[in-house]
């Protein structure tokens, strides 16, 4: 394996492993709150992800050239960025504030 293909494969394991873990984060707290914009982000956040692992695994294990691989790579990361700029703007069910976490005795006024 050439140091350049040995770079590409240990940034892509980089990525997947980061990326996965993130990713697996915001999915398990949108499972808590049901937040629509964590879902969103979980789902952007994987998206990136799996187009670089695909555009990796592409160029390594089918062939590809790395011009087709990083294509493949830009495009997974466009809808992905798209997703995640969604995540920003969804918009949460409106709930009653905790009165506790601001210090308060919990008692309504």
């Amino acid at each position: 394996m050439i140091p350049q293909d040995l770079l590409i494969v240990a940034s892509k394991t980089t990525t997947l492993l980061c990326g996965g873990f993130v990713a697996s984060l915001a999915y398990r707290a949108y499972l808590r709150t049901h937040s629509p914009a964590l879902r969103a982000l979980a789902y952007g956040l994987a998206f990136v992800t799996l187009g670089t692992v695909i555009a990796g695994a592409l160029h390594q294990l089918v062939g590809v050239t790395i011009e087709t691989g990083v294509a493949v790579q830009s495009a997974f990361t466009a809808v992905g960025f798209l997703v995640l700029a969604y995540s920003l703007y969804a918009r949460t069910p409106d709930r009653e504030p905790d009165r506790t976490a601001a210090g308060g005795d919990g008692v309504g006024r």
